[in-house]
């Protein structure tokens, strides 16, 4: 292989915080919100579709959120993409990369955006981050700045939040399109 693509494919090792994976930063604002705002203690539900990580009661718990949170198990394609319709808002979340940006996408992203609903990316800075704000179908908000995700939260749930997502942009993310250009990059680094 060509020194490039050597250098392309080598691994770089970071340092990676995965509890900015999961829900832990959204509930610690719901939480902080509901202080603010008790009446949103009955309004407000969570539902974690997927097979129910370990750890997720005793976060649950820790946030006194066992009323506002539900688990589906795993489902069908279809019986999610039902679910997902009946969302008013769809949780994203990043890894938080020491010293660095996320690198993943993730593919949940694009089963949110076909049922056209907001999308609540409580993300660090790197590709998921990215591809919300420039696609303009969500929200990005800082986990670590709970003081303004608790704004941010209480200001959309309070009064909404509308969207108009770049088509143009979106439309460079489809399989066929994406496989071309991945093609024609690796035959760009071989031929070198």
């Amino acid at each position: 292989l060509p020194n490039k693509l050597k250098k392309l494919m080598q691994y770089s090792p970071v340092e990676e915080d995965w509890l900015y994976r999961s829900p832990y930063f959204f509930f610690r604002t719901i939480a902080s919100l509901i202080k603010l705002e008790p009446d949103l203690k009955e309004k407000l539900q969570f539902v974690h579709i997927g097979k129910k990580p370990h750890w997720m009661d005793e976060m649950v718990r820790k946030f006194n959120l066992q009323e506002n949170v539900s688990y589906t198990g795993m489902l069908h394609f279809n019986e999610v993409n039902e679910k997902l319709s009946h969302s008013d808002l769809l949780l994203s979340t990043s890894v938080k990369i020491k010293g660095g940006k996320d690198y993943a996408l993730a593919s949940k992203t694009f089963d949110y955006i076909a049922q056209k609903k907001v999308v609540i990316g409580f993300v660090k800075p790197g590709a998921q981050s990215s591809f919300i704000t420039n696609s303009k179908t969500g929200i990005v908000i800082d986990p670590d700045n709970i003081s303004m995700a608790v704004e941010k939260m209480k200001e959309i749930l309070y009064n909404g939040l509308t969207l108009e997502p770049d088509i143009s942009l979106l439309n460079n993310y489809q399989r066929k399109d994406t496989a071309k250009k991945l093609s024609e990059i690796i035959n760009f680094n071989i031929s070198e």
